[in-house]
């Protein structure tokens, strides 16, 4: 069996912006108190949007990550990119 290396990359975001995928399996958590909007789905603080691949696919969706409301605008991202 061989086994396949990756790593994984940590991201704060916490202004309007679009981010590219480029990896395996990406996890957006809204660890704000602000409403984040990513390609037009709220999450609300505390929830989180994640999409896994399957060995050998590539996500390359590009995300568009905004707030909205009153309070802290945060999300951390974590992407599973294989080397």
């Amino acid at each position: 069996m061989q086994l396949h290396k990756f790593r994984e990359e940590f991201t704060f975001i916490n202004i309007t912006q679009e981010i590219k995928s480029d990896c395996n399996t990406i996890n957006i958590i809204n660890t704000g108190t602000a409403t984040a909007i990513i390609n037009g789905v709220s999450l609300l603080p505390g929830e989180q949007y994640y999409v896994q691949g399957n060995e050998n696919e590539l996500n390359e969706t590009r995300y568009i990550i905004s707030f909205t409301g009153a309070g802290t605008e945060e999300v951390k991202v974590i992407r599973k990119i294989y080397n």
